[in-house]
């Protein structure tokens, strides 16, 4: 993917711990990499100006609320960003809407979410698209 110049960011509510394995797992990031993991809380009380900065370098966010992700997606946003979002729950809706692509999985997804995204993945998997 970085040769596409597209950079994953592994951004949800579950611990950072996890995050950072499933993101080593699936080469999101490299293991023992000097990768930016953050948390929701230090993404929340940083200056906008760190905001800004954190929103292009971090690869993994954990303990992040809905309006923490929909706070990096704005940031993106502003500095020119192209965003596509994964969302399968109601709470992932605004997210959804804001992004340039919003995405979603046919069976693992609330029928609102699907409703309110551009793609509806029907194969289960990323593979498929």
């Amino acid at each position: 993917m970085q040769r596409s110049r597209i950079k994953v960011l592994l951004v949800s509510s579950e611990e950072v711990s996890m995050l950072k394995n499933i993101a080593t797992a699936f080469g999101v990031i490299q293991p023992d990499s000097d990768a930016l993991v953050i948390t929701g809380e230090k993404f929340q009380s940083s200056s906008v100006d760190k905001k800004m900065d954190m929103a292009t370098r971090f690869s993994v966010m954990g303990n992040s609320l809905p309006k923490d992700r929909l706070l990096v997606l704005g940031c993106l946003k502003i500095q020119g960003h192209k965003v596509a979002v994964v969302g399968n729950r109601t709470n992932d809706i605004p997210m959804l809407k804001a992004a340039d692509v919003g995405l979603t999985f046919a069976t693992r997804s609330t029928d609102i979410a699907r409703r309110s995204t551009n793609i509806v993945i029907t194969e289960g998997n990323f593979t498929s698209i």
